[in-house]
């Protein structure tokens, strides 16, 4: 078993970077061979869980092919203990066209969804919706608005 290793504030600033640079090999250095990570959205109230490291790294190549310039900015880490900690605003385009901006952002890829329940900005052709919620169907390029949103035109 792998022996846990003191986290850092440094430590989590070079897992953005990975994520950012979209570097598989990179992201999944920082992973155990007996690792788990849970997709937020799934058929568990958890989510999704991913075990192993082939799996996990499947689910994050799923995450940046649905979002092939997914970005993860205005980051922010602490460390209480033995816990880490990270903040981030989640920006990516799918490849129809869409923007999104978000603090969440949860892509399924056998599902073919985008969703999210936390402030999203979404930029399109045909405008910019504000709101609290949506879920968007990549492969038929529909969206649902699920919370409080309103068109506010083009900006």
């Amino acid at each position: 078993m792998v022996q846990p290793q003191p986290v850092s504030v440094e430590t989590l600033k070079a897992i953005t970077d990975a994520f950012n640079a979209h570097d598989l090999d990179a992201i999944m250095e920082f992973f155990a061979d007996d690792c788990s990570f849970d997709m937020p959205r799934g058929p568990e109230p958890w989510g999704r869980r991913l075990t192993g490291k082939a799996s996990v790294r499947e689910g994050f190549a799923a995450r940046f092919e649905g979002l092939p310039d997914v970005h993860y900015g205005d980051d922010r880490h602490w460390v209480s203990g033995h816990m880490g900690v990270s903040e981030w605003l989640l920006t990516g385009t799918t490849p129809d066209g869409r923007r999104f901006e978000t603090e969440r952002l949860h892509y399924d890829h056998e599902a073919g969804l985008v969703t999210t329940d936390a402030p999203v900005v979404i930029r399109d052709k045909s405008g910019t919706l504000r709101g609290g919620g949506f879920r968007y169907q990549v492969r038929e390029g529909r969206l649902k608005l699920t919370g409080g949103a309103t068109v506010v035109g083009n900006e």
